[in-house]
C-alpha cells in the first residue's frame, strides 16, 4: 500500500498475500469430511496484490501585470488556486501452477480504478468580471481498467523451452467538466465524455540454454 501526500514525506507500505492452497485444504478439520488434497492441487499458489496510492496537490500562485491592456489603472493582482486530488487502487489475483517435467503455467485477473478531481480557480481583484480573467472549474476524470491474463511454458528437454502467453484488457473513461460563468450571469458550460476500448495481446517465445 502507498500513499503520497504533496509536501509531506511519503510513507510507502507494500502488501503481498501468499496463500498455499493445499496447506489450507489440510488445516480443514476432519470433522468437516474434507478429503485430503489431491495431487492435482499441492504445490499451487495463489497470490492476492492490493495497492492504494492516494495524491493530493494544492498550487496557490500570485501574479500580477499592467492593469492598463485590460482597461484598469495601475498594477493588477492574478491569484490562481489549482487543487488535485487523485485515487488509484488495484486489485490482481494471480494462481501460480506448480514446477513440474512438462513446465508450468501463470492465470490471474487484474483491475484497477483511478478518479482524479481537479479544482480550478483564478481571480483578478479590481478588475471585475468584465476583464475576462475570473474563472472558476470543477473535472472529475475516471479510468477503469480490467484484464485477464495467462502464460504457460513447455520444456522440450533439459535445456529448451517455449512460452506461450496473452492478455486481454478492458478500459473505460469517463469526463466530466464544469466552468462556472462570470461574464454577464449566462449558463455554466458542461461537458461530458466517455468512451471505452478493449485490446488483446500474445506472446510467443523460445529459450534454449547453452550450458
Amino acid at each position: 500500500m502507498a500513499q503520497h501526500v504533496a509536501l509531506a514525506s511519503p510513507a510507502e507500505l507494500n502488501f503481498l498475500v501468499s496463500h498455499q492452497t493445499g496447506q489450507a485444504n489440510r488445516m480443514q478439520p476432519e470433522a468437516t469430511g474434507a478429503q485430503p488434497p489431491s495431487a492435482a492441487l499441492e504445490g499451487f499458489v495463489l497470490l492476492h496484490l492490493l495497492g492504494i496510492e492516494l495524491f493530493a496537490q494544492l498550487l496557490h500562485q500570485l501574479g500580477g501585470f499592467d492593469a492598463g491592456a485590460a482597461g484598469g489603472i495601475g498594477f493588477a493582482v492574478v491569484v490562481q488556486l489549482n487543487q488535485l486530488d487523485v485515487d488509484f487502487w488495484s486489485q490482481e489475483f494471480r494462481l501460480l501452477s506448480p514446477d513440474a517435467d512438462w513446465g508450468n503455467y501463470i492465470a490471474g485477473l487484474y483491475y484497477s480504478r483511478m478518479d482524479a478531481d481537479r479544482q480550478f480557480d483564478r481571480y483578478a481583484p479590481g478588475l471585475g468580471v468584465t476583464a475576462g480573467l475570473d474563472a472558476h472549474s470543477l473535472s472529475d476524470n475516471v479510468v477503469s481498467s480490467l484484464s485477464a491474463f495467462g502464460q504457460m511454458t513447455w520444456n522440450f528437454g533439459e535445456r529448451s523451452r517455449v512460452t506461450l502467453g496473452g492478455r486481454y484488457q478492458y478500459e473505460e473513461i469517463e469526463f466530466d467538466l464544469t466552468d462556472i460563468d462570470f461574464y454577464g450571469g449566462g449558463p455554466d458550460t458542461n461537458a461530458s465524455y466517455d468512451d471505452d476500448d478493449s485490446v488483446a495481446m500474445g506472446s510467443l517465445a523460445y529459450q534454449y540454454d547453452v550450458s
